[in-house]
């Protein structure tokens, strides 16, 4: 029921049934009914204001001729009373909600406000309230944080060499965005690095290293590089890196992370606006060498960080030797040895406990010798254990005097030093061996005059070798030193004390025993 759009049934005829009884205007109705103008009062009439019916309709003529009680909401407008509507109630809108919060924290968002259909609601049928129940209004946040992002990979710089093996390196910033508003830094390495190989070098000697290049940040770990060059000369090929790379600024930014103390903990003493203040605790049998504090700059980092050092234990005496006296041993303390009887001193007599915990290098006992006899006679259970190893010279005279031809057992070659202040020959033996005497061979009639102030250092490292003899007087064509007991070692070196040649026909070490 009720005026339907798109659907016009025409003019209403002059007179009618219904206009007859309220003598109302001639008007358009837009209702499909079964003649034109059939249901005109339908369409204009008022809202009424309580529960009875139209006085200008007969509910009862209308509801015979179109069933109008079908269409409640266009019934409950005329005949409400007649078609059963009075208890029918349209929904209208309750008060709006109060704004809500902003609903993001940063950036753009909205407040948001509700209204609900219940003032009153529908029943019985009737309406829902008509348009939205939500309202919004935008609001702003301050600006949210942006997390920085890498950018792309610059391209690989050019080969650092043009021989040889080299390193190449890339480059990427954290500027995609760079990171603000206390957004995350990007994680990973800024720089990639990859071996480049290009063409077999001549042989060459490394340069002197370029001074080490910037950090390439300032904490949180960079890395820095420096260079060498390769320059060519024949005879001699170039071994090792041409550009080396080390981590630099490897501490956290100012005051982030605690560092390590070597052998020791910091402790939180206290804090002001500008700086922290550390006490150090070494860990037991270390002390702290210099002040017992230290501090970290909120903007400029941490200071120097003090050192935990050993306390010494008891010294080592020297063989041949006695401890004559020590002051304590505690850190900081010193000891003094002398030498026995028949055995003359080599080195510093005073040893002090240093800050890594050890004594700094003492005194070595060496026996006197003034004569040396002639080669032995040595059964098969003896050994010349350093023929044909590998001699080291402190200097070349020349490619004819190199220093294997001192162990090669051939008594006609000569192997000899530059003129210098200490010259040495020193053979690995190639394994470490009991060693039991030592024979000399010096040609007078080549190069240089005999040796004189001759001293025999014997060890298991080759840097850390003990003098076991002298012989300061003048050595004549051949010599044996012989050893009471047996000396432990695998490096031998002869020295002389003096600034001269060094030359040697044949040096033979003899081993009885192999340990």
């Amino acid at each position: 029921m009720g005026c339907t759009d798109n659907q016009n049934c025409g003019d209403i005829p002059e007179y009618d049934a219904v206009t007859k009884l309220n003598a109302l205007p001639v008007e358009k109705c837009y209702e499909c009914c079964d003649r034109k103008g059939c249901n005109y009062h339908l369409c204009k009439h008022p809202k009424p204001s309580q529960c009875k019916d139209d006085k200008r309709v007969d509910c009862a003529k209308m509801n015979e001729m179109f069933d109008i009680c079908k269409d409640i909401h266009d019934a409950k407008l005329v005949c409400p009373n007649f078609c059963n509507l009075c208890r029918l109630v349209d929904g209208s809108w309750a008060d709006w909600s109060q704004w809500s919060a902003c609903d993001v924290t940063c950036g753009n968002g909205n407040h948001t406000r509700t209204r609900t259909c219940t003032n009153p609601a529908p029943s019985y049928q009737g309406l829902e309230c008509e348009g939205k129940n939500m309202d919004f209004k935008p609001c702003q946040r301050p600006l949210c944080p942006v997390h920085g992002g890498w950018s792309s990979w610059s391209d690989w710089s050019a080969c650092p060499v043009t021989c040889g093996l080299g390193q190449q390196k890339r480059h990427r910033n954290c500027s995609s965005p760079y990171p603000l508003r206390y957004g995350d830094h990007c994680f990973g390495d800024p720089v990639d690095f990859k071996i480049c190989i290009e063409k077999s070098c001549d042989d060459g000697i490394w340069g002197n290293w370029k001074e080490w290049g910037s950090c390439s940040t300032s904490c949180d770990s960079g890395i820095r590089q420096r260079s060498r060059s390769c320059v060519n000369l024949v005879g001699t090929i170039c071994n090792g890196n041409s550009l080396e790379v080390q981590l630099c600024n490897r501490q956290d930014c100012p005051c982030n992370t605690m560092p390590t103390l070597r052998n020791g903990v910091l402790k939180r003493q206290s804090e002001s606006p500008s700086k922290i203040t550390f006490n150090i605790v070494c860990n037991d049998g270390y002390q702290v060498a210099g002040q017992n504090h230290t501090t970290c700059d909120k903007k400029s980092g941490w200071s120097k960080l003090p050192i935990c050092k050993l306390t010494c234990g008891e010294p080592a005496v020297p063989s041949n030797g006695r401890l004559v006296f020590t002051s304590g041993i505690v850190f900081e303390s010193i000891a003094k040895f002398e030498c026995l009887s028949g055995f003359i001193s080599f080195g510093n007599p005073v040893s002090t406990c240093e800050g890594n915990g050890k004594w700094s290098t003492s005194l070595s006992c060496a026996s006197v010798v003034k004569t040396c006899s002639a080669r032995l006679t040595y059964n098969a259970s003896y050994t010349n254990v350093a023929l044909r190893k590998t001699v080291e010279l402190s200097s070349t005279y020349s490619a004819a005097c190199i220093g294997a031809k001192m162990v090669d057992g051939y008594f006609n070659n000569v192997a000899i030093t530059q003129k210098q202040y200490r010259p040495f020959a020193i053979v690995d033996l190639e394994d470490i061996y009991s060693i039991f005497s030592i024979y000399i061979v010096n040609r007078k009639d080549c190069c240089a005059t005999g040796l004189k102030n001759v001293v025999i250092q014997i060890g298991v490292e080759a840097n850390k070798l003990v003098t076991v003899a002298r012989h300061q007087t003048a050595i004549g064509a051949e010599c044996t030193l012989r050893f009471e007991n047996p000396l432990r070692g695998r490096y031998v070196k002869i020295m002389l004390e003096i600034t001269e040649y060094l030359q040697i026909t044949e040096f033979q070490v003899f081993s009885q025993t192999r340990t």
